[in-house]
């Protein structure tokens, strides 16, 4: 009787003291994991418009004008601007131009958005042929009414003009602020890849020199005759800058960008404010 208790304590003693050093082991591995965790992601790679940028909602409807647009939300019970983005995509449905991938806000871009922003057209010239579309919708009896197609007709002109785009774009300061520093870290590099066209790029390094100066790398779509969710933007950035796929965070207000990044093999996160991109960095050590 007493052998058989003294085996039993013994095998007992045996697992609790296994149990502790898998547990110290455990513990070890986990700050092991924490540790590499923390070294893992050094390059950050962040959209512009939309992330580094905010557009001004309210002026824009300012340019259009808030009677015409308080008149038309009215009468049709619609976001003008969701109704704009709708319109878009009817006109990119529309065309038989091969390769269209560019969205925004969810909506699929006409030919014409997308050749400006691989840099080939001009913002005047994309305005120009989405009027001219809008008009030919029209024929078709597309519009809920003139003054529908009228609105439509002013909001191409104030999205596509890069003064008034640039003139309203609002920096996004806490984010910045962020990315300083980052910037200021020797472990970690910052870098701006952005879907844009010629004229609002060079006006917003104009008129915001010291911010694009932050950044170790910029590609930009006009530059490069690529755009974001092609896959080629995404290797043409890793490549140039030589940065690991596997330690790399991409931050981008489009679904369909982020899922592109991801393909790739970049850890990538859709923005939608400031405090939940904060989080999530957190839980990845980064701040």
């Amino acid at each position: 009787m007493s052998k058989y208790l003294f085996s039993r304590t013994l095998i007992v003693y045996k697992k609790v003291t296994t149990k502790k050093h898998l547990n110290k082991n455990k513990l070890v591995t986990k700050g092991k994991t924490i540790k590499n965790e923390q070294k893992k992601y050094t390059y950050l790679i962040f959209d512009m418009v939309g992330v580094l940028f905010h557009i001004n909602t309210l002026r824009l409807v300012a340019k259009v004008g808030f009677v015409k647009t308080f008149l038309y939300i009215l009468s049709n019970l619609k976001n003008p601007v969701k109704r704009y983005l709708q319109i878009l995509e009817t006109i990119a449905l529309s065309e038989k131009s091969p390769n269209k991938n560019m969205y925004y806000k969810g909506y699929l871009q006409p030919h014409c958005v997308e050749q400006c922003s691989l840099g080939f057209t001009t913002a005047d010239q994309t305005s120009n042929e989405i009027k001219k579309n809008i008009n030919a919708l029209d024929k078709k009896s597309f519009f809920a009414s003139q003054s529908e197609k009228i609105l439509m007709l002013h909001i191409t002109d104030v999205l596509f003009d890069p003064d008034h785009i640039v003139a309203h774009a609002k920096p996004n300061k806490k984010l910045i602020k962020l990315i300083e520093k980052c910037a200021k870290q020797k472990t970690k590099k910052v870098f701006l890849l952005t879907n844009i066209d010629h004229k609002t790029f060079a006006l917003a390094i104009k008129k915001h020199p010291t911010l694009f100066t932050l950044f170790d790398g910029i590609v930009a779509s006009c530059d490069v005759h690529m755009i974001k969710p092609n896959k080629k933007i995404f290797h043409h950035i890793l490549e140039k800058f030589d940065i690991a796929p596997q330690q790399s965070i991409f931050i981008d207000d489009q679904q369909e960008n982020v899922v592109a990044a991801q393909a790739v093999g970049i850890k990538s996160f859709q923005y939608r404010s400031f405090s939940k991109l904060k989080r999530e960095l957190k839980k990845l050590n980064i701040l």
